[in-house]
C-alpha cells in the first residue's frame, strides 16, 4: 500500500524468490514486499535523501541497486535513518522487502519533502482477455507504445518514444503511429502487431496530433499543430499535406469510411469546442456539433451511426453523426477521461482515465475497471473496431499484376521490392508469391521484374534508415547479389534502379559499429529477444547474470558475420531459464555481449 511518502508493506506471490533473488537472504519466518513506480516531476534527475524505518530487518533497491540495509532489530514509529539518492528523469522502481521475524512488523519509507513525485502500482488485469478485444495504447507521458496480452501489459517496440496518435489495421495485421521528433516535425512509422518490422512511412514537417486509418482505401488522415487535416497512402505516398486548413486546433480524428465521412474535434476557446466533419477527399466541411466544453477525444460507432466525446469536464458524451440525439451527461463524474474507443461487436464503449482503461455498455450502464496502474494511458485503439479491412465491390484504382504484388495488398511498391530481396537466393522459396516468374528460385530475374511494375520510382522505393534495426537481410548476400547485378546489368533503366536499390539497402544495413541494444520486451515474463549488431564477423557469446553477480545462462551463438540482429528470427533469444532448464526468480539480471575484443553489459529485469 503506497502512501506519499509512507509505505505499508504487504505479501505478495512468490515473495521468497523475491526476497532470494534480490539478496535479503533465507531463513526467515515471512517477509513483505511492496513495489512500485516513483514517478520525478522534476524535468531533470534529483538527488535527495531518502528515509527509512522499520521494526525488523529489511533493504531498499532503487532501480535495481540496492540503497540501504538494516539488519537489526528497531521499535519503528517514524524514519529512523536517511541516506543520499538519485530519482532518474521520469520512472523509477522501488523495491522494498521487510522481513517478518515476530509476526509484527512496520515500514516507513519516503522522500525529502521537496521532491515532486508521484507513485504508481504495478498494473492490474481485472477482465480476462477471453471478455475483451485485443487493446493497443500510447502511454501519454512518455509517448511508448504498449499492449495488453492475456494478463500481461507489454512495451512496444522498444525505440519508439514521443508517439502522439495510434491507430490500427486488424485485418492486415499492423499498428500505425505519429511520432514528435522535434519542435516542429514528426513522422509516421508502423510496425506488426507485435511490436516487429519497423518501417518508417512519412516524415513529416510539422508535429502531427492525431491519426486515423481508412483500411478500405489504403489511407491515412492526421491533424497537425498547424491546424491541418492531410492525406496520404498508407506505403506513405501521394502525401496531401493540405487536404483540410485553417482550423482551430485540430485534435482526435476519426473516418467513417462506409460513410465516406471523416469527423474530427476542435478547441474554439478555453471552455469550448466543436465537432466537424467532411468527405473523404477533403470537400464539403461541415459543423457537426458546437460544444460548451473543451473536448478531448472522439470515437466513431458506424453500425449505430453514434459519435462518443469525452471532455475536460469528466463527461462522456453521445450524440448521432448528423449532431442530433446529443447525450451530454451519457456518463458523468470520470477523473479526466483522454480517450475513448467503441468496440462495435460486443457494444461496448472502453475509456482511459486517469491510469486506467475501464469500460461500459453503450447507454454507459455497468461501468467496469478493465486494468488500472497503467501510468497515463491515451490513444487506445481495440482489434475488433470499425478500422478493421472490409471488402469492396469494385476497386478505386487499377489492380496490379499478382505476379510481382508480392504481399497482395494490389499495390507493388518498395513493400514488394523488399520482400523479394530478402528472399533472395531461396530455392524452392518459403514463400511462393516471391518467386515472380515461377521458376522456382528466387532470384535477381524477380527483382527485375518488380522494379518494372512498381508504382513509385526508385527514388521513393530506396530504403531509409529507419529499416536499419527491423530488417534480417545479410550484407554478405547483399553484396554478392549487388556484384551479380553489376556483371549482367545491360546499361537499361531497370538494371540501374535495381543496382541503385541494392546499393542503398546494403548502406543501410551493414553497421559501422558493434553495439548491444536493449532487449525487448522489458520489463519481461517469460522470455525475451537481444538485439546486437556486428560491424564485422566474429564470434558472439552472450552471458547473463543474475544482480549479485552470479552467471545463471550463456548463450554460445558461434561465429556470425557482420551485420544487424534485430529481427526475433535473428536476435539473441532467451527462455528465462538458467543452465539447469529452471525458471529464474523475478529480479533484476544484467546481459554481457562478448565479440572477441568487445565487451558490453546492460541490464533487464524480470517480473512475474
Amino acid at each position: 500500500v503506497w502512501t506519499l511518502g509512507k509505505l505499508s508493506p504487504t505479501s505478495g506471490d512468490n515473495i521468497n524468490e523475491v526476497i532470494n533473488a534480490t539478496g535479503l537472504g533465507t531463513g526467515y519466518i515471512d517477509y513483505h514486499v511492496a513495489y512500485g513506480s516513483i514517478v520525478l516531476d522534476s524535468p531533470q534527475e534529483q538527488n535527495t535523501y531518502m528515509y527509512a524505518g522499520s521494526d525488523d530487518n529489511h533493504k531498499v533497491w532503487l532501480n535495481g541497486e540496492l540503497v540501504h540495509e538494516q539488519l537489526d532489530w528497531h521499535w519503528a514509529h517514524d524514519y529512523q535513518g536517511s541516506f543520499q539518492v538519485t530519482l532518474k528523469k521520469g520512472k523509477n522502481v522501488l523495491l522494498v522487502a521487510v522481513e517478518d521475524g515476530a509476526g509484527a512488523w512496520s515500514g516507513f519509507f519516503g522522500f525529502e519533502n521537496d521532491v515532486a513525485y508521484s507513485i504508481r502500482l504495478p498494473p492490474t488485469v481485472h477482465i480476462g482477455p477471453a471478455q475483451r478485444p485485443p487493446m493497443y495504447w500510447i502511454d501519454a507521458e512518455a509517448g511508448t507504445l504498449h499492449r495488453l496480452i492475456n494478463d500481461t501489459v507489454e512495451n512496444l517496440p522498444p525505440n519508439v518514444q514521443n508517439a502522439t496518435g495510434l491507430a490500427m489495421d486488424m485485418a492486415g495485421g499492423k499498428l500505425y503511429w505519429a511520432e514528435k521528433t522535434g519542435n516542429g516535425t514528426g513522422r509516421i512509422r508502423r510496425a506488426n502487431l507485435d511490436g516487429s518490422n519497423v518501417q518508417l512511412v512519412k516524415t513529416l514537417t510539422s508535429v502531427p496530433h492525431s491519426i486515423a486509418l481508412d483500411s478500405v482505401n489504403g489511407k491515412i488522415y492526421l491533424t497537425n499543430t498547424y491546424g491541418k487535416v492531410q492525406r496520404l497512402n498508407v506505403d506513405g505516398s501521394n502525401f496531401q499535406p493540405n487536404l483540410i486548413t485553417e482550423l482551430k486546433a485540430p485534435n482526435d480524428i476519426v473516418v467513417d469510411s462506409t460513410g465516406s465521412k471523416i469527423y474530427w474535434i476542435e478547441q474554439t476557446s478555453e471552455r469550448s469546442g466543436r465537432i466537424r466533419r467532411a468527405n473523404l477527399d477533403g470537400s464539403n466541411v461541415q459543423l457537426v456539433k458546437a460544444l460548451t466544453s473543451v473536448p478531448l477525444d472522439i470515437a466513431l460507432d458506424p453500425s449505430r451511426h453514434q459519435l462518443y466525446v469525452t471532455n475536460t469536464y469528466g463527461k462522456v458524451q453521445r450524440l448521432s453523426i448528423n449532431g442530433s440525439d446529443f447525450q451530454p451527461n451519457l456518463i458523468i463524474g470520470l477523473d479526466i477521461p483522454k480517450d475513448v474507443a467503441v468496440d462495435v461487436a460486443h457494444s461496448q464503449l472502453y475509456w482511459t482515465e486517469k491510469g486506467d482503461i475501464r469500460r461500459a455498455d453503450l447507454n454507459g450502464a455497468a461501468i467496469q475497471n478493465v486494468a488500472t496502474g497503467l501510468g497515463s494511458p491515451g490513444s487506445i485503439v481495440l482489434g475488433t473496431s470499425s478500422m478493421t479491412l472490409v471488402e469492396r465491390d469494385t476497386p478505386t484504382e487499377p489492380v496490379p499484376d499478382a505476379s510481382t504484388d508480392a504481399n497482395q495488398d494490389k499495390k507493388v511498391n518498395k513493400t514488394d521490392l523488399l520482400l523479394v530481396v530478402t528472399a533472395l537466393g531461396e530455392t524452392p522459396p518459403t514463400n511462393p508469391n516471391f518467386d515472380v516468374n515461377a521458376d522456382g528460385t528466387v532470384n535477381i530475374a524477380d527483382v527485375l521484374l518488380v522494379i518494372e511494375e512498381l508504382d513509385d520510382p526508385i527514388a521513393a522505393a530506396a530504403p531509409t534508415h529507419e529499416w536499419r534495426l527491423e530488417t534480417s537481410l545479410d550484407p554478405s548476400m547483399l553484396e554478392a547479389q549487388l556484384n551479380l547485378l553489376r556483371a549482367e546489368s545491360d546499361g537499361s533503366a531497370r538494371y540501374e534502379q535495381a543496382i541503385a536499390f541494392l546499393r542503398g539497402l546494403l548502406a543501410s544495413v551493414r553497421p559501422t559499429e558493434t553495439e548491444l541494444l536493449a532487449n525487448y520486451p522489458n520489463p519481461f515474463n517469460p522470455e525475451t529477444w537481444i538485439p546486437y549488431q556486428l560491424a564485422q564477423a566474429s564470434d558472439v557469446k552472450f552471458t547473463i547474470y543474475d544482480a549479485r553477480g552470479v552467471v545463471v545462462r550463456q548463450l554460445d551463438l558461434g561465429h556470425q558475420p557482420a551485420g544487424i540482429y534485430a529481427s526475433r528470427s535473428r536476435a539473441a533469444y532467451w527462455n528465462g531459464k538458467n543452465e539447469t532448464g529452471e525458471p529464474v526468480a523475478s529480479g533484476v539480471y544484467f546481459y554481457t555481449l562478448t565479440t572477441g575484443e568487445f565487451t558490453v553489459t546492460r541490464k533487464m529485469l524480470i517480473r512475474k
